[in-house]
Parts: C-alpha cells; sequence; structure tokens
C-alpha cells in the first residue's frame, strides 16, 4: 500500500512540474483542472477553475477553434480527418482528435507587462461516457496539453523575411531541424536532429523523409540498434527557398515523454485515488463493452454491487483515516479475489461494484461468496480493532437488446439493500 501511495504521489509531482500545461475542461467548455505550469502564462491554476476556455484566449483565435462557433459554419461540409478544424474544446479521440494546433494565450495578470499574448500549440482529445442505451455516448470534456511556442513563432517569423542567418540560427536551435526537397529527400541536418535519430549527417542526408500520412503531426523512429526503444517525433513544416531551390523547413520536437504522459493523465481520470480501483466514470465505459461483447456472443455476464457495513461508525469511533485504510483493504481483496479481466471499482464512498463474464448464472453465487470468504479471513487475522462486513448484491444472466449498466447496476443496488436489511 505504502509503494501505491509513493506512484501516486510521483504522478502528481510530475504532472504539476512538466513544463508543458495540462488541462481539462467540461462539455460547456469551463476548466475544471489545469496544471501548475499555467503560471508562466501569468495565470494562477485556481484561479481558471469553473472559468471558461474562451477567457484566456486572444478573440480572433477564440472563434476559430471552439466548437461551437465552427462547427456551425460547417454544417454540410466534408473535410475529411486532414482538413478538420482543429479545436480546443476537441471532441474527437484517437487518430481524429486535435494535434500541433496554434493559438494565442492572452498573458495572465502576472505577465502582462512583459508581453500581450503568447503562442502556445495545443494537442486535445475527447473524453467519453457509454450510457446504458447501447450504442450511446455522453461527452465528458476534453483532456488537453498546451506549450510555449512562442520563441519557435519568432524564428519562424523571422525566416520569412531573412535568410542570411539562416544556417547559423539552424545549427544552434534545439529542435531538430532538416531541410527536405522536393522529392522528399533530406539535404540539411542540424546537430539536434542528428541527436534525434541517432545517426550522423553524412548518414541522414540523401535519404527519404517520412512524412507523418495520417494527419497526426506524428512520426515514429526505431532507434538503431535497439529492438524495442522507440522514439515519437512531432513534425511540422515551412517552405522556403534553399540554394536557390523550393524546399520545406522541417521541425522536429521529441514528443516520447509528453505522450506517455498523456496517457497517464487519461489513465488516472478514469482511477479513484484512494484505492485506485476504477472509479464510476470508467466503470460505466468498460462495462458497457463487456456487455456489448456479452450481447453479441449470447454470453452470460455477472454484476456485483457492495456497500462497506458501518463505515460511518468506524470514522466517528477511529477516524477518517481508518475509514480510508479499511476503503483500502477492501480494494485489495478485490484484487485478491477477482480475475484479472473482471472490472473492479469504487462507485461512490462506501460502494463497490464487480463486473465479469459468467459461463452460468451460479457463477455469480460463487463469486460472492468467494468475495465474502476473504473478507473472513481478514477478520479471522485480527488485525482491525472492527469487524469487516459488505452487503452484497448480485445478477447475473445473458443480457438482453435492452439491457444497459444502469438498469444492472440498479438491480444489484435494490437486492444489495435487500440483504442489508436481512443482516440488521
Amino acid at each position: 500500500m505504502a509503494d501505491s501511495g509513493k506512484r501516486r504521489g510521483r504522478y502528481r509531482k510530475m504532472v504539476q512540474t512538466v513544463p508543458d500545461v495540462l488541462y481539462e475542461i467540461d462539455h460547456r467548455g469551463n476548466f475544471v483542472f489545469v496544471s501548475e505550469a499555467v503560471r508562466i502564462f501569468g495565470y494562477e491554476p485556481e484561479k481558471l477553475t469553473g472559468k471558461k476556455f474562451t477567457s484566456i484566449m486572444h478573440p480572433e483565435d477564440a472563434k476559430r477553434v471552439s466548437r461551437e462557433i465552427i462547427l456551425p459554419k460547417m454544417k454540410g461540409r466534408a473535410t475529411g480527418d486532414v482538413r478538420a478544424p482543429k479545436l480546443f474544446n476537441e471532441r474527437r479521440t484517437k487518430r481524429r482528435m486535435t494535434r500541433n494546433m496554434e493559438v494565442r494565450l492572452l498573458s495572465g495578470p502576472g505577465k502582462r507587462q512583459e508581453r500581450d499574448f503568447f503562442y502556445v500549440e495545443v494537442h486535445a482529445s475527447g473524453v467519453w461516457t457509454s450510457l446504458a442505451r447501447a450504442g450511446s455516448k455522453s461527452l465528458e470534456g476534453t483532456l488537453g496539453i498546451f506549450r510555449d511556442v512562442t520563441h519557435r513563432k519568432f524564428f519562424e517569423f523571422e525566416l520569412a523575411h531573412r535568410y542570411k542567418d539562416v544556417l547559423n540560427v539552424l545549427m544552434k536551435n534545439p529542435d531538430g531541424m532538416i531541410v527536405v526537397n522536393r522529392n522528399n529527400e533530406i539535404v540539411f541536418v542540424n546537430p539536434s536532429a542528428e541527436k534525434l535519430y541517432s545517426k550522423k549527417a553524412k548518414d541522414l542526408v540523401g535519404t527519404v523523409f517520412s512524412e507523418p500520412d495520417d494527419g497526426s503531426g506524428l512520426i515514429e523512429l526505431q532507434l538503431p540498434g535497439t529492438s524495442r526503444k522507440k522514439r515519437v517525433l512531432g513534425v511540422m513544416s515551412i517552405e522556403l527557398q534553399w540554394e536557390g531551390e523550393k524546399c520545406r523547413l522541417v521541425s522536429l520536437r521529441d514528443e516520447t515523454e509528453n505522450i506517455m504522459l498523456r496517457e497517464m493523465f487519461c489513465e488516472a481520470s478514469m482511477r479513484d485515488e484512494l484505492t485506485e480501483l476504477y472509479n464510476r466514470r470508467a466503470f460505466i465505459v468498460l462495462a458497457s463493452q463487456q456487455v456489448k461483447i456479452s450481447k453479441r456472443k449470447n454470453e452470460y455476464l455477472y454484476i456485483l454491487f457492495a456497500d462497506v457495513d458501518g463505515l460511518k461508525k468506524i470514522n466517528d469511533k477511529y477516524g477518517h483515516a481508518e475509514g480510508d485504510n479499511l476503503l483500502r483493504e477492501i480494494a485489495d481483496s478485490m484484487r485478491a479475489v477477482f480475475r484479472e479481466s473482471d472490472i473492479l471499482s469504487r462507485i461512490s464512498g462506501d460502494e463497490f461494484a464487480v463486473m465479469g463474464a459468467a459461463s452460468k448464472e451460479q457463477d455469480v453465487v460463487v463469486a460472492k461468496n468467494r468475495w465474502k470468504g476473504h473478507i473472513n479471513f481478514m477478520n479471522g487475522e485480527g488485525k482491525f480493532p472492527y469487524e469487516i462486513s459488505l452487503s452484497i448484491g448480485e445478477v447475473c444472466e445473458v443480457p438482453s437488446a435492452q439491457t444497459g449498466v444502469s438498469d444492472l447496476l440498479d438491480r444489484a443496488d435494490r437486492k444489495m439493500y435487500e440483504e442489508k436489511k436481512r443482516l440488521k
């Protein structure tokens, strides 16, 4: 348990110390989380909570990256993935999410004396919850990340108007910079790009540059001499004249850690911080998929809904720290008893749920008795100054076309209360 607490602490520290800003906005476009890095733009993160994301954006840019403004104008127009609008309050996910979107962020109170705005690069993805009705989803909001690219923009402006010192600027640029001709052949590589590719310029010049072909703005490199280690690079390009020829200047930045961080951030948003089980939102999403699978295969599934008996009395007598410890112990009992493929969740304060595949109706009784048996074993160890008790309701069936997760939870909840009344 101490190790899991340390992991949570390390993750929170990583989110709050990474130089890029991580944010979450709800389906109305209001911030619900902004990481500490937003202070570099002159804002206090806690003061942004509840505010519209457009309140910190340059008005001209807000008009072109807000879903509520852009989408009505594009109604009926087919754009495809590449030409689709990029949005700050994105609802699309995976391949269709917003990547490499540049906007101007207004300077916060702490930076207004220095400049009026910053240029930032945004990546954003929608967060959805599956509803009880098969195939139906509800938009939770948007998870995103943005970084300061003001210096890079000034560099691009300089390139557009000046060429005399281009080579010197390129050689010193911390981002990987390559020049690609009309045949997509590399004709120039700076030292930073050599490091990214783990190759010398002489080995890269003349080779064909692999352009992102899926609209993601990302390429994946297999590093030399390794079978597993890969590096993911963010790619942006502008046109320029290079030695009298029309070429493209390509900027490369290592996005490997940021992508891993975004994945961790999404995972963390689906976990209960105290127990590290799935939270209610994640349970609904994952259980909805399990229901669909059971419907398609015409197979049984079961759900257990449990309530911790007497948690309030334990909190009142022994303190909330002991109550929290009890909840963690119950989560550990679930991990010990149930299969890795089962969906384990802390639904709310003292309520837990489990869903899993079954081969017959009696499987749910076996699973319930196995859990209760483990709780009895924990009581027998004598490590608690009280007796742990769970009231558990169960449902096991082959779901019909109309069956949804909410319906299964409600029925298991009612059976749980029936058991609680019998035990009193």
